[in-house]
């Protein structure tokens, strides 16, 4: 337990990666854990310490929960998900977090995503900057939300929103977010500050907690509609059907008893071979840019672009590169049809000017930098060549 503070004290680890600061009586808790403030142990550890203190501290009337740099909290460290469940887990942490008795405000600064999300849903008043981006994506790793996402975020947003987000995986800007009822207000100045005075103003009150709230009436065909729609998108895929039936318990089941379903299906869907195989692509994808032994490479310098094939496509990518200000070659098999790839690339020049994107000038000293040819040795000067031929 770490030692009280005075307010205005340096901050005190409650982890590794979790701090806190006494600040005119709030604790302003912040997750520290680069790059995207994972939800790894050390967080739930820190977090779980915070919490305990600001309940067992007379000086603290409230806390507030934010994080370092860009990133609220990304969501789970997915590294974790192959290894057993390391205590505490983020729904012991949530559900400490949600039954303070005082307030906690998630100051949301950027992204809050997956497990990061569901720590903003057990807060008692979530603000958030106009950069921030909320959702609960499991879905797209082959899981469901497994620390209350299924059960809080549809007595906010109401069902179809719920299905529909929960179901497809969709990340809302912080605008779309306060306008479901996810975010209790879009800060537009110094998010910290509001978040502090804001823990400070509900000290005392009771906390407005998203568990205790009743799932807002539906139309049944609404969400029946919403959950279609997703399936159809996720055909084959177990994740989003699990998470639809998850979502619906909200509203025919008691919280404490649709979290322990919840979990148990998270749980079970974490150790599938789809789950597996999408934590594979997940770490595979991010692995593929990372390319080794180009340290220090200069990029190339690139003046003149060849296009293989003046068709549609073809005459789509050298207009592009003439708008980058390269000169351009396009090559076509006989000098009929090099001309006809001019024209068409003339024409999409004269469809621009029509809609006021270009002007006759704009016009002029594209086709300016435009050759075409119906030789392939026109190309030899080329920096970059791109084939466009049409498929036979």
């Amino acid at each position: 337990m770490a030692t009280p503070l005075p307010s205005g004290s340096p901050a005190v680890a409650f982890s590794d990666c979790v701090s806190g600061r006494l600040e005119d009586g709030v604790l302003v808790v912040v997750i520290d854990n680069p790059p995207v403030n994972a939800a790894s142990t050390a967080v739930r550890k820190g977090l779980l310490a915070a919490i305990h203190h600001a309940s067992d501290e007379d000086s603290v009337r409230g806390v507030v929960v934010t994080g370092a740099g860009r990133a609220f909290v990304g969501g789970a460290d997915i590294r974790e998900f192959d290894t057993p469940v390391v205590e505490p887990a983020l729904p012991e942490v949530l559900a400490l977090m949600e039954g303070s008795e005082k307030p906690v405000v998630a100051a949301i600064n950027g992204v809050a995503l997956g497990g990061g999300c569901e720590i903003a849903l057990a807060c008692h008043v979530r603000l958030a900057s106009a950069e921030a981006k909320l959702g609960l994506p499991e879905v797209k790793l082959g899981i469901i939300p497994g620390a209350g996402g299924t059960q809080r975020l549809p007595r906010l947003t109401g069902m179809a929103a719920a299905v529909e987000m929960i179901a497809t995986g969709r990340i809302v800007n912080a605008a779309e977010a306060h306008r479901l009822g996810i975010v209790d207000t879009v800060v537009q100045g110094d998010l910290l500050d509001t978040a502090r005075k804001e823990a400070g103003r509900l000290a005392g009150a009771p906390p407005r907690r998203s568990g205790e709230l009743r799932v807002p009436a539906f139309d049944a065909a609404v969400v029946d509609s919403a959950a279609a729609k997703a399936l159809a998108r996720s055909r084959g895929q177990a994740a989003p059907a699990e998470a639809i039936r998850l979502v619906r318990s909200a509203a025919e089941l008691p919280f404490a008893e649709a979290l322990i379903e919840e979990r148990a299906t998270f749980l079970r869907l974490r150790g599938s071979d789809q789950a597996k195989a999408l934590r594979h692509v997940f770490f595979a994808e991010r692995a593929a840019a990372k390319v080794r032994g180009i340290e220090g490479a200069e990029p190339r310098s690139v003046r003149t672009v060849a296009v293989i094939g003046a068709g549609l496509m073809g005459s789509g990518i050298a207009v592009c590169a003439l708008d980058a200000g390269y000169q351009v070659i396009c090559v076509e098999q006989t000098a009929e049809r090099a001309a006809a790839g001019r024209d068409r690339i003339a024409a999409l020049y004269d469809r621009a000017i029509a809609s006021g994107r270009l002007d006759e000038a704009g016009k002029a000293s594209r086709m300016a930098r435009l050759r075409v040819a119906d030789r392939l040795d026109a190309v030899a000067d080329a920096d970059l060549v791109i084939e466009a031929v049409f498929d036979d």
